[in-house]
């Protein structure tokens, strides 16, 4: 009986630590390990001195941002209605994680991923400080209108600095902020496409150290 109550015990403490785990998020910027121990390589999205491999969306509802760079960090504004974007990457992303230190100025931010290569299908983050929210969004296949997949209260707040990961790992779809679990999605719409930064509305964001690793199977 005594033999029994101690294995009872040790698998509800290893069953503890898994679920501590993932409420963490991403170990070590936070050294996710491969199977046999390889540490995955976070790989910067900053090449050379400006923005090398960006581009910029164009055509509706796409208009032009004032986008720079300044050491390891993305400066951008816009004015006016519509949107504005800057994507990297390609149908060959597929199972990836993408990080950023986000501090928005005032307005709303999104950030897409599994970005198709035609810009029109996606995933994307949004933090909405009207709503005091953060919100895993897909846009739809047709190219109109978006379906919000999940949406969790969050005291979004302008001139701080926030720490995503977004995961994106075959049907699952989640993100952390400054470590810590937010938002958990379930969905087979798209699986790979590039990653971005995007704004709509009158705002303005800095971005700093965008980086993403991937995961090379299955």
């Amino acid at each position: 009986m005594k033999m029994w109550k101690r294995l009872v015990t040790i698998v509800l403490l290893l069953f503890a630590v898994s679920a501590d785990a993932e409420e963490r998020g991403p170990e070590n910027d936070y050294g996710r390990s491969r199977p046999g121990g390889l540490t995955i390589p976070w790989q910067s999205l900053l090449a050379e001195s400006g923005l090398e491999g960006w581009q910029e969306s164009s055509g509706f509802p796409w208009k032009p941002g004032e986008w720079s760079r300044e050491g390891d960090t993305v400066r951008a504004s816009f004015s006016g209605h519509g949107k504005t974007r800057i994507t990297q990457g390609d149908s060959t992303w597929k199972n990836y994680e993408f990080s950023l230190h986000l501090t928005i100025g005032e307005g709303t931010v999104q950030i897409p991923f599994r970005l198709s290569a035609e810009g029109k299908t996606f995933y994307f983050v949004e933090f909405d400080h009207s709503w005091q929210t953060i919100n895993v969004t897909k846009r739809n296949e047709s190219g109109r209108g978006v379906t919000k997949l999940s949406v969790v209260n969050f005291p979004v707040e302008f001139g701080r600095e926030y720490h995503l990961i977004i995961s994106a790992r075959q049907q699952s779809l989640t993100t952390y902020i400054d470590g810590n679990l937010l938002n958990q999605v379930t969905d087979d719409s798209y699986s790979r496409g590039g990653v971005g930064l995007g704004m709509w509305w009158t705002t303005t964001a800095t971005f700093r150290d965008p980086k993403i690793r991937h995961y090379k199977w299955p």
